[in-house]
């Protein structure tokens, strides 16, 4: 019965990723795709704090963290630049979905860990 779970959390993870973007473009613009880059960086960080926990926790990383993320757009989102010749563009957001996603989750991985030494 984990899947019907995994699939209520990955449908809750869905609309919150598209409701963050949402809210994410309308503030920030969209010279670049920031709403998406939230998503990424902000889902990062959670399972970070999920993996520093150490704890099994499929339904919050698998379920929802997994939907919620989306490394396909990341990838639309850059081919799309490039189509468009903004090639600078393309690969500074991609440099920057990248590093700053890594950087996201070993802080997350620091904070989960500090978490299960109190």
């Amino acid at each position: 019965m984990i899947w019907a779970g995994l699939a209520l959390a990955g449908a809750a993870g869905a609309v919150a990723r598209w409701l963050l973007d949402q809210g994410i473009s309308a503030l920030a613009g969209r010279l670049l795709p920031w709403g998406v880059l939230g998503v990424n960086v902000l889902g990062c960080l959670l399972l970070g704090i999920v993996t520093g926990l150490g704890q099994d926790m499929q339904l919050l990383s698998t379920g929802f963290l997994g939907a919620f993320t989306t490394f396909s757009t990341v990838c639309v989102d850059v081919v799309r630049m490039l189509g468009e010749s903004h090639r600078l563009r393309a690969a500074g957001y991609a440099a920057l979905t990248l590093v700053l996603g890594v950087l996201a989750l070993c802080l997350g991985v620091l904070c989960g860990g500090a978490l299960t030494m109190r």
